[in-house]
């Protein structure tokens, strides 16, 4: 009878070559989260692998190899050091998004601010739990991304956010904030339709396309921001894409607001910052 570590690496070999270059790390990340596995007994060989501990461990293997996040199949997600939960009820969270939170933290506290577009919360919880905004306002169209955003709100005993169901393309925000933040649906549908299957089949379809040039919000944003941006106030507006950046820039200057960009820890440009 094999070892834990004897079966994990015999099992991760045969799919390190098939785009799983991380199984290894997954299969053990997955049985501490089920509580299975405790990191002190991993290498010890004396630990041998369970019936029971194989079959979690294959099961955990189908189901990447149909593709499902691997956060979706641990119903959990790292942001800026805190674990979230997260499912397929919003996108997973990623770590280019964490660079806004380096810039916020330069500022002072901001007394109000809104989200549109909460998803899983990770960024209105975020505001709350480092003390960035006093009061904060998050608003999906989507009633399952709301509940999420609920779910993690109370995993982490916040107490200054509310969160609303809100069409924001089709609706207005009878209210000013000085900060607002949004991570649009910025992905056209021509651009939708190529995404990789671990994407497109898993995480939601709202959340990622506006369904026509991945433009719409930007436009929305655009239009309404003064009627419900403080004077003073900033706009963070994430972007995906590189070779859209023009064309989002210039919906803005057209409209006479000031804008600036925000890198990524990869150097890239991850966020517009506006004002007026």
């Amino acid at each position: 009878m094999s070892s834990i570590l004897e079966y994990i690496n015999l099992k991760s070999k045969n799919l390190s070559h098939g785009g799983f270059d991380n199984i290894k790390n997954e299969i053990i990340w997955y049985l501490k989260s089920k509580s299975i596995l405790k990191q002190s007994e991993l290498y010890l060989h004396k630990t041998f692998c369970s019936h029971h501990i194989s079959a979690v461990i294959d099961d955990f293997i189908k189901q990447r190899l149909q593709n499902i996040p691997f956060q979706y199949i641990i119903n959990q997600s790292n942001f800026f050091g805190r674990d979230f939960i997260v499912d397929s009820r919003a996108l997973i969270p990623r770590t280019e998004t964490e660079s806004l939170f380096y810039e916020l933290k330069k500022q002072q506290q901001f007394y109000n601010a809104l989200e549109v577009g909460v998803g899983s919360g990770v960024i209105c919880c975020t505001l709350s739990l480092e003390k960035i905004a006093h009061n904060i306002v998050g608003t999906d169209i989507s009633s399952e991304a709301i509940n999420l955003t609920n779910e993690n709100i109370k995993n982490f005993s916040i107490n200054n956010i509310s969160i609303k169901k809100h069409d924001f393309l089709n609706e207005t925000i009878k209210q000013k904030f000085n900060l607002i933040i949004s991570n649009p649906p910025y992905i056209s549908m021509q651009d939708y339709n190529s995404l990789p299957p671990h994407i497109k089949n898993f995480e939601p379809k709202l959340a990622l396309t506006d369904g026509s040039d991945g433009l719409k919000f930007y436009y929305r944003f655009a239009d309404v921001l003064k009627n419900i941006l403080h004077e003073n106030g900033q706009f963070y507006c994430e972007i995906g894409q590189l070779d859209t950046l023009e064309t989002i820039n210039n919906i803005f200057l057209n409209q006479g607001y000031n804008v600036s960009f925000i890198k990524d820890l990869n150097k890239d440009i991850r966020f517009l910052r506006i004002n007026y």
